[in-house]
C-alpha cells in the first residue's frame, strides 16, 4: 500500500454509500409515510445526541457507551426500533452531509452492537 490515507478515504466512502443504500432500503419498506416524513425526525438526532457526540473527545469509550445506553433507555423505544431509526438517520445524515446526525446515529448503532 503506497497511500494509506487514500485507502482509508476509499473505505470511508464505501461505508457511506452502503449506509445510505441500507437506510433507503428500510425507508422503502415503511408504508403510509413519504420518505421526507420518515427522514424529517432525523434532524433532531444531532441536537438530541450532541452531548454524547461531544463526549467522544472528552470521555472514555466506556463512559460514552454508558451515556448512549442511558439515552436509548430514556427514548421509550425498543432496541429494534432504535436500530431501524438509527440506520435510517445514518443514511439521512450522510446523504445530507449532516455529520451530527450521522455520528449520533453511529453511536446508537455501536452501543446496540449493530453494524452501521
Amino acid at each position: 500500500m503506497t497511500d494509506p490515507n487514500l485507502a482509508l478515504n476509499e473505505q470511508s466512502c464505501l461505508a457511506r454509500t452502503y449506509a445510505i443504500a441500507k437506510g433507503e432500503e428500510i425507508v422503502c419498506k415503511v408504508r403510509g409515510f413519504t420518505p421526507q416524513q420518515i427522514a424529517s425526525p432525523c434532524e433532531s438526532f444531532g441536537p438530541a445526541l450532541k452531548d454524547q457526540v461531544a463526549a467522544l473527545l472528552l470521555k472514555s469509550q466506556a463512559e460514552v457507551q454508558k451515556d448512549v445506553s442511558s439515552f436509548i433507555l430514556q427514548s421509550g423505544l425498543s432496541p429494534a426500533q432504535v436500530t431501524e431509526t438509527a440506520k435510517i438517520c445514518l443514511s439521512v445524515g450522510y446523504r445530507t452531509d449532516n455529520m451530527e446526525v450521522a455520528i449520533g446515529s453511529s453511536l446508537l448503532l455501536a452501543v446496540l452492537g449493530k453494524g452501521a
